[in-house]
């Protein structure tokens, strides 16, 4: 268990999808599908603005845009729609192929080596989580794994992170390394007082997107991770 008095990298957090995982568009396409179904109106572009955050959330904003007076509508059509989204990735899922971004496996193997913690978390509940763990054999790499589902609210709050330091049982934030592609998951390492916060870009959002938002290093893919550590400017 690391202590407060060693202020070394002991634990790396990954999110999930278009960080260690390739995000080809199919969430983003499938929650559109399904929201035109229930006569939600969203395009891949509102979609995109609220990636990092959970699905639910966005359904429940269309609810709520749809039914501005009835409250109570708006919280029912998004919980239908989302159950309906959530079947229907897990299929999706469970059927698909799933692409780690290259490299990614071989950093977190050596981040291991080098007696250094990995986690993953993310904006999917347990179940595809599994999944995709399972699919890809990530979960060998892994010493923790966090949901949305398992934490009391997701990205930007900091609790997956804090989570996953409570299962890895590392005490102080400035021996943790957060590392994301969405100004979401690097908001959420900074409210966690991460000791390094990464941006990468191998998922959705631009550089000049993840600038705006606080960051110690962006990097071309979260395989370049380890470059960090081997040079030194992350110990």
């Amino acid at each position: 268990m690391a202590t407060d008095g060693d202020q070394r990298t002991a634990l790396v957090v990954f999110d999930l999808g278009g960080t260690t995982i390739h995000d080809d568009g199919t969430i983003n396409r499938i929650f559109v599908e399904v929201a035109r179904e229930y006569k939600l109106e969203a395009d891949l572009e509102e979609v995109q603005s609220f990636q990092g955050r959970t699905k639910k959330e966005l359904f429940h904003v269309l609810g709520t845009r749809r039914h501005e007076t009835w409250p109570e509508a708006a919280d029912s059509l998004a919980e239908e729609a989302n159950e309906e989204f959530e079947r229907r990735l897990l299929v999706e899922f469970a059927e698909k192929p799933i692409e780690v971004v290259d490299g990614t496996a071989e950093t977190m193997q050596y981040l291991r080596d080098q007696d250094i913690q990995v986690a993953i978390t993310t904006g999917f509940w347990r179940a595809i989580l599994d999944v995709i763990l399972e699919s890809t054999g990530l979960g060998e790499l892994l010493d923790s794994s966090v949901a949305t589902d398992e934490v009391a609210k997701p990205k930007p709050a900091p609790y997956m992170i804090f989570r996953a330091m409570e299962e890895c049982e590392i005490i102080s934030v400035r021996q943790v390394v957060s590392v994301g592609d969405t100004p979401l998951d690097c908001v959420a390492g900074c409210n966690a007082g991460a000791g390094s916060v990464i941006g990468v870009l191998s998922g959705t959002h631009a550089r000049s997107q993840l600038e705006r938002v606080p960051h110690n290093f962006i990097l071309d893919s979260s395989a370049r991770v380890r470059e960090l550590f081997e040079t030194g400017r992350i110990r």
